[in-house]
């Protein structure tokens, strides 16, 4: 009785072990993702500065992955700051900014708060894009894939095939 309680254990702790390692791969590739678009999107030349602003808000799990991009990489020869928001509310200045899954709810807010302000939203939830994100990170077949709204109102150009 107690070994089979130790396997029960064990193959638990494999479990949850897994489930961590499968999401942490799953941030790092959201976080490339996230830098591949700032080379095929261009800001509108008002949104210009010496920075590239990437800002995250909800779960800051993905902040890690990519402050090693940017601590590596830089978007458009500007240097990538990452930045985290508390509430929809206090958005700062910045490019891109990505809502994490608990955090897609409140996308009515967000879309209202950043009006006019040219940052592309990037979500992690189905049908986000339905709701007003610009890029939506979905699951094909338990690969990270995204989708992307496009509509005539959008102030960015989008090059080449991000597909």
């Amino acid at each position: 009785m107690k070994l089979t309680c130790i396997k029960f254990a064990l193959l638990i702790l494999v479990a949850l072990l897994f489930g961590s390692i499968v999401h942490a791969q799953d941030e790092k590739f959201e976080a490339l993702f996230i830098y591949n678009f700032t080379k095929y999107i261009e800001w509108p030349s008002e949104s210009q500065s010496s920075e590239f602003v990437i800002t995250v808000l909800g779960s800051g799990d993905i902040i890690p992955e990519l402050a090693s991009i940017s601590s590596r990489m830089s978007a458009n020869s500007k240097h990538i700051i990452i930045k985290k928001a508390n509430s929809p509310f206090a958005i700062p200045p910045s490019q891109i900014l990505f809502v994490s899954k608990e955090k897609t709810g409140e996308i009515p807010q967000i879309l209202e708060n950043i009006k006019n302000r040219n940052i592309l939203l990037i979500a992690e939830k189905p049908n986000a894009c339905a709701i007003g994100a610009g890029v939506n990170f979905i699951s094909k077949g338990g690969n990270l894939s995204f989708e992307l709204f496009t509509c005539k109102e959008t102030t960015f150009t989008v090059y080449g095939l991000i597909y």
